[in-house]
């Protein structure tokens, strides 16, 4: 596996493969990896002739600055994992190197309805944050295929709608969600989670999957008053929101027949972590 560190390094790299007819995959990290962002590797090898990962702390998608100074930054350990699945380049650059003008110069994109939606509307910014960064990385990198984890469904989303804005010719592919034994989505923030929460967060994945069996038995209001009563059930929860959206357009439907294809996202406090997970219904 080869690291690069600057931009302009990698880009004359891929350029060079790329002109002899070479498709690119790209994995996007902010680090901390697991078997969930092993997964996309392991499919971006299967689809690819090179295979590029990146690990960068975005600081333009936080909210917080304590949140930002605090997140896991174990690249000792991501190192060898990365290796382990034959991952050909590492794209480890600094926030001078993505943003060399300061995070002033950050471009707003119009994002429309999923701005302002369920985590754009609890993270103010955030997703303008993700967007700037992925719209950076497919400008340097230009890879055939960008590979994300279901278990963002809003942030696959939004990257979905940059690249109908810049017009990028990328591929998104969308990989299933990895879990624990347990049931739970695997994440970065897991390892903030005593092995006590992980007991109790593990009623996540027990009530999308009764949602997944009952829906249609249920009104949606009603199924959605039992779900979340489900999951506090559990001790140490409380639920940000568990909601029903169009799989494809991602608005919040209110009767079943409002979309064809539907997505149950909730969004879940465990102590003091805050964890994502969804089910295609």
């Amino acid at each position: 596996m080869i690291l690069y560190k600057r931009a302009v390094d990698i880009s004359g790299f891929v350029k060079k493969n790329t002109h002899v007819g070479k498709s690119i995959g790209f994995v996007p990290t902010m680090g901390a990896l697991h078997q969930g962002h092993l997964s996309l590797i392991q499919q971006a090898k299967l689809e690819n002739d090179i295979v590029i990962c990146s690990i960068f702390v975005n600081p333009a998608q936080f909210n917080e600055q304590n949140d930002l100074r605090t997140y896991p930054r174990p690249l000792e350990s991501d190192l060898p994992l990365l290796i382990s699945t034959q991952c050909d380049l590492l794209f480890l650059p600094s926030a001078d190197e993505i943003y060399p003008n300061g995070l002033n110069s950050l471009k707003h994109y119009d994002l429309g309805y999923l701005e302002n939606s369920l985590e754009g509307r609890l993270r103010p910014g955030h997703f303008n944050g993700v967007v700037n960064v992925i719209d950076k990385f497919l400008e340097i990198l230009k890879p055939d295929r960008l590979y994300l984890g279901q278990k963002d469904f809003q942030q696959v989303k939004v990257i979905e709608r940059l690249l109908q804005i810049t017009r990028q010719p990328c591929q998104c592919i969308i990989c299933p969600i990895q879990r624990e034994e347990s049931g739970l989505a695997m994440s970065s923030r897991n390892i903030r989670l005593t092995a006590e929460q992980k007991v109790h967060a593990s009623v996540i994945y027990k009530t999308l999957s009764f949602v997944r069996e009952h829906y249609k038995k249920y009104s949606l209001k009603e199924l959605q008053s039992h779900a979340i009563s489900m999951v506090h059930q559990a001790p140490e929860t409380a639920v940000d929101y568990l909601e029903f959206c169009d799989a494809e357009s991602f608005h919040i439907i209110h009767n079943w027949n409002d979309a064809e294809h539907i997505v149950c996202v909730a969004a879940v406090k465990v102590g003091e972590v805050r964890l994502l997970d969804n089910i295609l219904l």
